[in-house]
């Protein structure tokens, strides 16, 4: 019998982390559209960290509780852009 597993070593963190697909990346810049509680959407630029199993670690630009749009964030950029 054969398993397979990863062991994730390194310091504790207590940074939030979303799922990699909310991330537009722009060059080296990342941004995630937030959304209100008004249900207005705003792009945030964010600092990302270490990414394990589809999950990015946001450093910086989110706080934890934040309601990020995880879905469809790349056609609301597109859309939101002028051009």
């Amino acid at each position: 019998m054969f398993a397979s597993f990863n062991i994730i070593t390194g310091n504790e963190s207590l940074a939030p982390g979303i799922p990699a697909e909310a991330v537009v990346r722009e060059g080296d810049q990342a941004h995630v559209w937030v959304a209100a509680q008004n249900n207005t959407l705003t792009l945030r630029s964010i600092r990302t960290g270490r990414t394990n199993g589809g999950v990015i670690e946001v450093l910086d630009g989110l706080k934890a509780g934040e309601r990020v749009v995880i879905r469809g964030s790349l056609f609301i950029d597109r859309a939101a852009r002028p051009g």
